[in-house]
This record gives C-alpha cells, sequence and structure tokens, in this order.
C-alpha cells in the first residue's frame, strides 16, 4: 500500500481559516449539503478533520493525497466538484485502500462485513443517481 510522504492531521478550522484553501470547504458545503463537521478533508497533502481519526480512513485520505499528487490538488478538487464519473473512480480507490486497511487492523469477519456494508451504504447514499456498488466493487 502505497503512502504519502506528507501527511498532516489538521483542525478543520485550520482548512476554513486558510484563504488559499477555504474554497474547497465553501464548495464541498454547497455541492454536498447534507455534510456536517464529522467530514474529512484532504487539500494539499494535509488532512484536515475535526476528530481524531482511524488508521483506515487516515490511509483512505492519504489515497486521495497521493491522487492530488498526480493532478495538482486545485485541478482535482475541480474535477472532483464538476465530473461525477471522476469523483467516484477517485472515492472508489480510496474506499478500497480504507478496507484493505480495515481488514488488516479488524481480524474479526463479522466486524469486517459490517464495516463493508457500512462502507457500501455510505457510498449508495452518496452516489446514489450515479451508479450502484456492490461488495465486489470493494473487495476486488
Amino acid at each position: 500500500m502505497e503512502v504519502a510522504k506528507t501527511l498532516y492531521v489538521l483542525s478543520l478550522d485550520d482548512l476554513k481559516n486558510d484563504e488559499k484553501k477555504n474554497w474547497v470547504y465553501q464548495r464541498a458545503k454547497l455541492e454536498f449539503p447534507f455534510i456536517d463537521e464529522q467530514v474529512v478533508f484532504t487539500v494539499a497533502g494535509n488532512i484536515y478533520s475535526t476528530h481524531p481519526i482511524d488508521p483506515w480512513t487516515f490511509q483512505h485520505e492519504s489515497t486521495h493525497i497521493l491522487q492530488q499528487d498526480k493532478v495538482g490538488w486545485q485541478e482535482w478538487w475541480n474535477q472532483y466538484f464538476l465530473d461525477p464519473v471522476f469523483r467516484l473512480e477517485q472515492e472508489l480507490e480510496a474506499h478500497r485502500t480504507e478496507y484493505k486497511s480495515y481488514c488488516v487492523h479488524n481480524l474479526d469477519r463479522n466486524a469486517r462485513n459490517e464495516y463493508l456494508q457500512f462502507m457500501l451504504w455510505r457510498i449508495n447514499n452518496f452516489y446514489k443517481p450515479l451508479i450502484k456498488i456492490t461488495s465486489k466493487d470493494i473487495t476486488m
């Protein structure tokens, strides 16, 4: 599993107060009005959260850092907001990484299945109009 070289978990307030990066948070609130303070953002090599994150969420966000490094964080976020197919591709990759990490940290099959069902619920509610994701899409 590839991990981004520089990872920082900063307060979500740091993102809201950063003049160069605040637009990401503001745009996300407009695009996804259901997001709340529990959401985690990855912007320009930093992870922003209101709460400590577990290792599998860290891996999920690390995947977004690597994705952003390929095209630049501003271009990545622009595409993420404008192109639902791009957003789905990026999230599927990050969710696969997250689930693999979860399985490394949790050996109980029931817990793994419960987490997989939670991830499917989360993804399918977020992408309801676009596509139906199954467990095979995550565990491949």
